[in-house]
């Protein structure tokens, strides 16, 4: 019996998909980051910028992060599908470079691009406009940033990196006060996930068994019991003493906030009391692990590690906090038909400066009102303004 095989045939049409995420990493006006990532149906390009807002001050306001994504899909949903799932690998890069927070992409805009077509496929969604509220940021090495994803893309243990950085993004989208536990145990599964690759590029490059390797970091094969396996001994070695640096102390604790939240063998307040100590160290000790692994030349190395880089920034609003005195014999403190008493407040941006750095200098107006009971007034002592 005869069997015809027919080959069927996927007619790719030419996509753009543009992808928003909210970010404290900002590229200059005029810059971006450009990504060629072949896959199967053909070359992705994406184009990595900054958006910039025109609020009719000096200069346009930077906005979310906007990732162009152009290249051939057999549908507008394959291109949604497809190209984000290749963006969703750049920005934790971005955002580990930049040592800031980026949110989660969404697609805004898709279309059919095709040359020459007639009809052309078109969705939008309703996404909502860059937060009003200011934020701090920090801007992308954009070389440093290209000489990363360049060490990555070669490297052999690859998958392990990506991973790791992966795991690093999401502790920073939590990098904020009463979220450490969270940060915490995404920090120790990054920790996790790059031990392996550690310990093979080390016993590699050693050229030595797996038994000598283990002599070399001060392990006796033959101590171990008969249900002991050396691989696990030796990557719980490599954790400890290169990736933590000898911190005994922060290993220690990482692991139990890490393990404790996903196994839920402790109270959350011991957990967020571990996170909360170790968090910070354990950032560090993770980024400095991952950019020892890779071979990146030593001007760029030294952008990434250099301040501001050095220390995590969340991508969390600055908050402002009007405090005093609420003055006067009358227990009425609220207004007629109000529950409290409140201050009804406006804010706006009144001008916008950049200096050599790109760094925006913005000065405010701030009008307030007190809304109050008779007999009641509002001694203001400080107006305050609050960073993560």
């Amino acid at each position: 019996m005869e069997i015809e095989v027919q080959n069927k045939v996927i007619d790719h049409h030419q996509y753009v998909v543009a992808f928003r995420a909210p970010s404290a990493a900002m590229i200059v006006r005029g810059g971006f980051v450009r990504i060629n990532a072949p896959l199967a149906s053909g070359i992705v390009v994406l184009t990595v910028q900054t958006r910039y807002v025109d609020k009719g001050l000096e200069h346009p306001l930077p906005g979310d992060l906007w990732i162009d994504a152009r290249g051939p899909a057999s549908s507008l949903e394959a291109a949604v599908s497809i190209f984000g799932n290749v963006a969703a690998s750049i920005t934790p890069v971005i955002a580990f470079s930049t040592n800031t927070a980026i949110g989660n992409i969404e697609p805004e805009l898709v279309y059919d691009n095709t040359p020459g077509s007639e009809a052309r496929d078109f969705l939008q969604s309703m996404v909502q406009d860059e937060r009003s509220i200011i934020h701090e940021g920090r801007t992308v090495a954009i070389d440093a940033t290209k000489a990363l994803l360049k060490s990555i893309e070669v490297h052999t243990e690859k998958e392990r990196i990506i991973r790791a950085i992966s795991q690093y993004h999401l502790a920073l989208q939590h990098w904020r006060w009463g979220h450490e536990t969270l940060a915490t145990a995404h920090l120790f599964m990054g920790m996790e996930a790059l031990t392996k690759a550690v310990a093979r590029v080390r016993q590699e490059s050693s050229r030595v068994s797996e038994n000598e390797f283990a002599q070399k970091l001060g392990i006796d094969p033959a101590s171990l019991g008969p249900c002991d396996r050396l691989t696990p001994v030796i990557e719980a070695n490599i954790r400890r003493t290169v990736l933590f640096q000898g911190d005994e102390e922060c290993h220690r604790s990482a692991k139990a906030a890490s393990d404790g939240f996903e196994h839920g063998f402790m109270p959350f307040d011991e957990i967020r009391e571990h996170a909360r100590q170790v968090r910070d160290k354990t950032a560090k000790y993770l980024r400095k692990a991952v950019l020892d692994l890779l071979d990146i030349e030593q001007p760029y190395l030294k952008v990434l590690l250099s301040p501001p880089r050095d220390a995590p920034l969340g991508n969390w609003p600055v908050v402002k906090y009007m405090r005093g005195q609420l003055l006067g014999l009358s227990d009425r403190l609220a207004a007629e038909g109000n529950e409290y008493p409140i201050m009804t407040w406006r804010s706006s941006i009144k001008s916008v400066e950049i200096n050599d750095e790109g760094e925006y200098q913005l000065k405010f107006d701030e009008n307030f009102t007190a809304r109050l009971g008779e007999g009641t007034v509002f001694q203001p002592h400080s107006f305050e303004v609050w960073r993560p």
